[in-house]
């Protein structure tokens, strides 16, 4: 196995990429529509926006694997970051430079990769890649539609989504400390990750005497899911329940992991009637189609419970938990499935 070479300029592309502070942040809806999209484009099963960092390359958005990151040592992304072009591999089982990776002879089982560099103020910080299981050919045009995508993750690279608090969360840790606040199979905010977002949210919401809404969401037959198929496959159950989440709520709103199968999302200047809309957006995103994931495909169904407060100055942020707590066993009551909502001055 070839190992990659350092860039000549590796400090400074370091350097670049931390000062982005999209290294261990959390997954957004933007970079998860362009990979599904180069799913679709290329027919291939597993598409990466893969961060090139000192020791790993950690994925900001994937299609169809599990993995958070892998070494380095073994990426082929740190082959690619070499080249002004696209890196194509027909077929790696039988290319010297990656035949006995451990990428090949064991999990994913990559044959065929395309990937092209993602720049940011001339630093290669990534790649935008292509695996799949099966060898295959990648022609001119591919390339060429490949380059595009790539442009398009460069353009959101250079803007930013998340709301002021993630994005001050984010400039205030470093990487590793960031790290550890993300679930590594959703790449949402984890617990400790949402005890300082969820505070830092409700103080400034209420500074702006703004309404408040956090809403839950379990997925009802997870224990029968977790049940009937492998791990990998259930996180990639897990990860396909985060993607669709984010594509339903807004840009900035807080989304995190809180225990094995609910997720928190907390939205900001947001009241009942359209904490509601939201809700129910999740709802229709997460069953108007069965998830496919690994060896399982069938239907997901959750329960989404809101607390909302018009104003947050007149409530505290553990009441309005407790306000989603309550709406969210309601909805457990009913059988799941649905949206119910708790407001700090009605109930509904």
């Amino acid at each position: 196995m070839k190992k990659p070479q350092l860039p000549a300029e590796e400090a400074q592309r370091l350097e670049a990429l931390e000062s982005l502070g999209v290294l261990y942040s959390p997954s957004e809806e933007r970079f998860d529509r362009i990979t599904k999209l180069a799913c679709k484009v290329f027919d291939v099963p597993i598409a990466l926006v893969s961060l090139v960092a000192g020791e790993c390359q950690w994925f900001k958005s994937s299609q169809g694997i599990s993995a958070a990151e892998t070494p380095r040592e073994v990426s082929f992304c740190g082959h690619a970051i070499l080249s002004d072009d696209a890196l194509v591999v027909p077929d790696a089982s039988v290319d010297q430079r990656f035949a006995d990776n451990p990428l090949v002879t064991g999990p994913p089982g990559i044959r065929f990769y395309a990937g092209h560099p993602i720049e940011y103020q001339g630093r290669k910080l990534g790649t935008l890649c292509l695996i799949d299981d099966q060898p295959r050919s990648f022609s001119m045009s591919d390339r060429e539609d490949l380059k595009s995508l790539t442009l398009w993750v460069q353009n959101e690279i250079s803007v930013t989504a998340l709301s002021q608090s993630q994005l001050e969360l984010l400039k205030e840790l470093g990487a590793a400390k960031r790290q550890n606040m993300l679930d590594p199979v959703t790449k949402t905010w984890n617990q400790a990750g949402l005890d300082e977002l969820l505070f830092k949210e409700f103080s400034r919401t209420r500074r702006e005497q703004a309404s408040a809404s956090i809403m839950l969401i379990v997925v009802d037959n997870f224990g029968q899911i977790n049940q009937s198929t492998d791990h990998g496959s259930v996180d990639l159950v897990l990860m396909e329940v985060a993607h669709r989440v984010r594509a339903a709520i807004r840009p900035q709103d807080v989304l995190g992991r809180s225990s094995e199968d609910e997720f928190l999302t907390y939205l900001g200047d947001c009241f009942i009637n359209g904490a509601a809309g939201i809700g129910q957006r999740v709802l229709a995103r997460i069953t108007e189609e069965p998830v496919k994931a690994g060896s399982y495909s069938g239907e997901v169904t959750i329960s989404i419970g809101i607390g909302s407060a018009a104003n947050a100055e007149d409530i505290d942020l553990e009441s309005l938990v407790s306000l989603a707590e309550e709406a969210l066993a309601a909805a457990k009551d009913e059988g799941g499935n649905c949206v119910r909502l708790r407001s700090a001055t009605a109930l509904a």
